[in-house]
C-alpha cells in the first residue's frame, strides 16, 4: 500500500467527517439550506439528519471498502 492509497482513505475519511458536521455549521432554524420551524427541526428534522449521516457513513465505508479490495483484483498488484 502506497503513500497515494493513505492519502485517498484519509481524503476520504476527512470528508465523511466534514460531510456528517455539516447540519450543524449553519443557524439552528436552517435545515440543508431551507428556513423551517422549530417542531420540524425537532422531529422530523432529526430523521433527515440521521439518515443523512447513515448515507454519508455508508458510501464512505463503501469507498474505503473498495480501496481496499480494488488492488487485489489488478493484473500485477502482487497479491
Amino acid at each position: 500500500m502506497t503513500s497515494t492509497f493513505w492519502a485517498t482513505m484519509l481524503v476520504v475519511a476527512v470528508n465523511a467527517i466534514l460531510f456528517h458536521a455539516m447540519p450543524r455549521f449553519s443557524r439552528p432554524d436552517i435545515l440543508f439550506a431551507v428556513t423551517v420551524p422549530d417542531a420540524f427541526v425537532a422531529g422530523a428534522g432529526r430523521t433527515l439528519v440521521s439518515r443523512y449521516r447513515a448515507i454519508v457513513w455508508s458510501g464512505a465505508a463503501a469507498a474505503l471498502a473498495i480501496g481496499l479490495l480494488l488492488p487485489a483484483f489488478l493484473p500485477g498488484s502482487g497479491r
